[in-house]
């Protein structure tokens, strides 16, 4: 909050409006997506929008997929163990005594596995020699406050859009109809198209990325229906709820149903669709990470058949910030008769 949040903030607005992802996401997708098979694509799509998110970042292209995995699955273990902290209220204490005695716990791993992702992050940092946006941001304590703000970029970048990407196959791949509407559009058209648009929110909204978030007043204040909020009170609120409310969406609320978002003569509000959050708090990187999920659905659906390997299988949540799956989307990838490849000039 305050003068600096809100400058680093109207850099980053400024900064991803200029961005274009198409060069971007069609060279990661050519990396990633080399072959037909079964695959966890779960796990594709978290290298994929990690390594965009380093270069959109940090200015650095990273094809190196050992690297995308081992930063992907040491920054996924930082957050499993950072839930532990709401169990275990003594945890600073724990931290103070891991400073000086090398014990097997939550707070020794956090430390070593943050030790790591800081030094890629910093190589990245670094090693960038495009135009990104840390480069475009100038922050007066140097060469760490850059690395935190670039780190802060791969948590909100890559989970959330990999979450959104993998709920999209899923809800596909569990209706055959809706996938088969969806191939129509892509093959008659270049760009991406207005029902892959409504897929693409519908599964936000039943999907959210975030499903849980919480706010705390920096100040007395009052909510529109009148209840009283003390300075220092956290609330949290769900947009997972929101985005399965019969009072907001009607009695199909809990359907699959893109047509909707056809249908709406105007768009509902941003309070009603939370997936974005609203207000002053509105993703800064909405528009940028809209466009890089229409764009990787709208390449993956021509380069490939897809279809779930277990159809039947309802994913299992994995504990965590964001909405991911804990066993991720095993699916089958088949080339659809065209180049699998697209040469980038």
């Amino acid at each position: 909050d305050g003068t600096r949040w809100k400058h680093e903030r109207k850099m980053i607005l400024k900064t991803l409006h200029t961005q274009d992802v198409h060069i971007p996401v069609m060279e990661h997708f050519n990396t990633v997506f080399t072959t037909k098979g079964v695959v966890d694509i779960q796990q594709h799509f978290a290298r994929l929008t990690l390594a965009l998110f380093v270069e959109i970042g940090c200015g650095y292209y990273e094809e190196r997929a050992s690297v995308l995995d081992l930063f992907g699955k040491t920054f996924d273990r930082v957050q499993l163990h950072m839930i532990e902290r709401f169990r275990r209220p003594w945890w600073k204490l724990e931290r103070a005594i891991c400073s000086l005695l090398p014990l097997p716990t939550h707070e020794r791993v956090i430390s070593e596995d943050m030790r790591l992702l800081n030094r890629q992050v910093t190589e990245w940092v670094d090693g960038g020699n495009m135009r990104c946006i840390v480069s475009e941001i100038q922050l007066q304590d140097g060469r760490t406050e850059l690395r935190d703000l670039a780190f802060n970029i791969l948590l909100a970048g890559r989970d959330t859009t990999t979450a959104a990407l993998t709920w999209a196959v899923y809800e596909l791949g569990s209706h055959p109809k809706i996938l088969e509407r969806c191939y129509e559009e892509v093959d008659t058209s270049l760009s991406v198209g207005s029902y892959l648009q409504a897929v693409v929110k519908e599964t936000l909204r039943l999907h959210p990325p975030i499903p849980t978030s919480t706010k705390e007043a920096r100040m007395d204040d009052v909510l529109p229906d009148g209840t009283r909020i003390p300075a220092g009170t956290q609330i949290a609120y769900r947009p997972y709820l929101f985005g399965r409310s019969t009072v907001l969406w009607g009695a199909d609320a809990a359907e699959f149903r893109p047509e909707r978002w056809l249908e709406h003569v105007d768009q509902p509000s941003p309070f009603q669709f939370l997936s974005f959050n609203a207000g002053a708090r509105v993703c800064a990187g909405k528009r940028l990470a809209l466009d890089e999920i229409h764009l990787i659905l709208h390449t993956l659906l021509d380069r490939f058949h897809v279809e779930l390997l277990h159809p039947h299988v309802l994913p299992i949540w994995k504990p965590g910030v964001s909405l991911q799956m804990a066993d991720g989307l095993m699916v089958t990838l088949n080339f659809r008769g065209r180049s699998p490849f697209i040469k980038i000039n």
